[in-house]
C-alpha cells in the first residue's frame, strides 16, 4: 500500500472517530477527540484529519483501527441494551393490562429477555460458544 493510501485511510479512520467521540461538536472538539483516542499530538491529529500527513506510521493505523473497532462495539451493545429495555417495558405494559394480556406469549418473551440478559454484553445467543 502506498504512502498516499495510507493517509487516505486514516483519514476515513480519523473521520469516523472524530465523528463517533465527539457528536456535533466544533473542529477544535474533534481534533482533540482525535488525539486522545489515537494517543497523538493535536497537530498530528489535525494532519490525519485534513489527509495531510505525509506518512502514516503503522501503529497510528493500528491504534486507529482499535479505537474505531471498540467505539462500534459499544455502540452495539448500547443499541441492543436499548431494545431489550423496550421490551422490558412493553412486557410489563401487558402484565399489568389485564389478564387477556397474561399467558404463554408474554411468559415465552420474558423467558426469551431472560436469556438474551447475558454477561457478555448485552445480548448472548443461547448454545453459543464461549472462549
Amino acid at each position: 500500500m502506498s504512502a498516499a493510501d495510507d493517509v487516505l485511510d486514516m483519514r476515513v479512520l480519523c473521520a469516523e472517530i472524530a465523528a463517533r467521540e465527539a457528536r456535533g461538536g466544533s473542529a477544535k472538539e474533534q481534533i482533540t477527540a482525535v488525539s486522545k483516542a489515537l494517543g497523538v499530538g493535536w497537530n498530528r491529529a489535525l494532519e490525519f484529519l485534513k489527509g495531510k500527513a505525509r506518512r502514516v506510521d503503522a501503529w497510528e493505523k493500528d491504534n486507529a483501527r482499535r479505537r474505531l473497532a471498540a467505539l462500534r462495539e459499544r455502540e452495539r451493545i448500547e443499541r441492543e441494551n436499548e431494545h431489550l429495555a423496550w421490551l422490558e417495558c412493553e412486557i410489563a405494559r401487558h402484565r399489568a393490562s389485564g389478564e387477556e394480556f397474561r399467558g404463554p406469549h408474554v411468559d415465552g418473551l420474558e423467558h426469551l429477555l431472560r436469556l438474551a440478559r447475558g454477561a457478555d454484553g448485552a445480548v448472548e445467543i443461547p448454545g453459543e460458544a464461549k472462549d
